[in-house]
């Protein structure tokens, strides 16, 4: 779905992980391709989910999930999205996705340990 980051004059179509829904809002992980990044920094890597090209369909490249990059997203934004025909549902990650990311959260060197007990509890793993 478009979303602006800080900084950015407009929107730009973004893709999101879903993680929980919070009060009035959907809490979701910032997705990326450029995976450079994380393999040439094994104290990153190891906070983050590493998804293989193909692993699921809703990514057509190498792609790197962090705990780290926590977006919420108020409910009105994604109901605004949709009407405009600018929300895409492209999938479910795989069925270990949920472990991965709990092993990523309680390995990861750069998430303070408040971050990482609301991520744990925020996935169910408190």
């Amino acid at each position: 779905m478009p979303h602006r980051f800080s900084g950015a004059q407009q929107a730009t179509p973004k893709r999101f992980v879903v993680i929980a829904h919070e009060k009035n809002y959907v809490v979701c992980l910032k997705a990326t391709s450029r995976v450079e990044l994380f393999i040439n920094n094994p104290e990153k890597m190891i906070g983050a989910v590493f998804l293989k090209q193909g692993e699921t369909a809703c990514f057509g490249k190498d792609t790197v999930v962090e705990p780290d990059n926590q977006i919420p997203i108020p409910y009105e934004k994604v109901v605004e999205a949709e009407r405009m025909n600018q929300l895409e549902r492209l999938g479910q990650l795989p069925d270990d996705f949920g472990e991965r990311l709990t092993t990523a959260v309680n390995k990861s060197e750069t998430l303070y340990e408040m971050q990482q007990k609301r991520l744990l509890r925020l996935l169910g793993r408190k």
